[in-house]
């Protein structure tokens, strides 16, 4: 999934657009950043904090001076770069550019929660299991052999493995709601299974996490 696929309906400030107009559409978009743009050039972004300590409200962007950081992501660069950005410059938005550098759209950490939802393949019907494992014994190959003997498929994985640890857990999205066979199989062949969520149990709790932190995004 690319970062063109994740932009979100909300235009752009220009410099000589108002501080209250920036303040008025960060509130309205539920963010604190927003890119300021002249004519497809994207020249930094404004933050919320700069919109309060402006002199006035009605200076325009330009007057009052925005950071001139300029942090993006390009159209087609994957997911997990802009994820990369938003986490590591603690963004609430994040300008997307196309390949010759012209600013396209943007980026709100909604529409990209949105994208790993589907990305991860929450919302198809399956089940989750989280394997344990030492990590020179990881396999996915192996793994989604003995899980396809089962007449299931692997719809997602993920990999954790804290530093220091001695194990790696592996969480798998699996097509099938029905786990038994398929964790008998894999313990069969020597592998840990931590927990097992059958489909209804895990996505009512993850959607219940989802909707919470979207909710919080938006206080």
């Amino acid at each position: 999934m690319t970062a063109r696929t994740l932009i979100a309906d909300i235009p752009p400030l220009t410099p000589y657009d108002s501080v209250e107009m920036a303040k008025d559409w960060m509130l309205d978009y539920h963010v604190r950043h927003l890119p300021v743009v002249d004519t497809g050039i994207l020249l930094g972004i404004v933050t919320e904090e700069q919109c309060w300590d402006a002199e006035t409200q009605e200076q325009t962007l330009q007057q009052a001076g925005f950071s001139e950081r300029l942090v993006a992501v390009h159209e087609g660069q994957h997911l997990f770069e802009a994820l990369r950005l938003f986490g590591e410059y603690h963004l609430t938005t994040l300008p997307v550019l196309n390949a010759e550098g012209r600013y396209i759209g943007l980026i709100t950490l909604d529409s990209l929660l949105r994208g790993f939802a589907q990305m991860a393949a929450v919302t198809q019907p399956g089940g989750i299991l989280v394997l344990s494992l030492e990590p020179r014994n990881y396999s996915l190959s192996e793994l989604a052999r003995l899980i396809e003997s089962e007449n299931a498929h692997v719809l997602g994985c993920f990999v954790s493995s804290p530093y220091g640890a001695e194990k790696m857990e592996i969480t798998l999205k699996i097509s099938k709601q029905d786990l038994k066979h398929i964790a008998a199989t894999l313990e069969r062949f020597g592998y840990s299974i931590v927990y097992s969520f059958y489909e209804s149990d895990y996505l009512d709790t993850l959607k219940d996490r989802y909707d919470l932190l979207i909710n919080y995004m938006k206080m």
